[in-house]
């Protein structure tokens, strides 16, 4: 994509990733060597998907392409996992506004804002930015679940944070 990375862009990356091995960093059981490689591919396509998202998005409203995101996700999904849709008839109205808020905070907010920035953001930067969200999810997992967070994980989470800090800092 003729987009060049600067050094301190390289080092807030090669920090950022190992702050997100040391936060998630635990004991490794791999059940099935197809799930790894499928989880493989699925981070090289989200990686090309940023890259070129970037440029290709251009111009084209965010939510507009979320909608396209969403769906194309949704019908892949619905023929690789081919669901049941029986149990949809047993759901209260309570629940399925449930359903609602998870969808629009957890799925439609996060990605429309993603293809908002990376319509301002070069791709390397956006994509460093994306990292927080395993930051933000530990520390969340931590406030509203009461999950343990080691003293590692937090200093992963505290060098991926100085990482994005470093790449946001002007250069003199």
């Amino acid at each position: 994509l003729k987009e060049k990375m600067t050094l301190k862009q390289v080092i807030s990356l090669i920090l950022a990733t190992l702050g997100i091995a040391i936060l998630v960093w635990g004991p490794l059981f791999i059940n099935s060597f197809s799930a790894v490689i499928y989880a493989l591919l699925a981070a090289v396509s989200y990686a090309i998907y940023v890259l070129v998202s970037g440029r290709v998005q251009q111009g084209v409203e965010p939510l507009s392409s979320s909608l396209y995101v969403i769906t194309s996700a949704g019908i892949a999904l619905l023929l690789f996992h081919q669901p049941s849709f029986d149990r949809l008839l047993h759901f209260s109205n309570y629940e399925y506004l449930i359903f609602l808020g998870l969808a629009t905070v957890c799925t439609v907010a996060p990605l429309t804002l993603f293809l908002a920035g990376l319509q301002r953001l070069s791709s390397s930067k956006a994509s460093l930015v994306v990292m927080i969200e395993p930051v933000v999810a530990a520390i969340a997992a931590w406030v509203i679940f009461d999950e343990k967070l080691s003293l590692a994980q937090a200093a992963g989470a505290l060098l991926v944070l100085f990482s994005l800090f470093l790449n946001a800092t002007k250069s003199k």
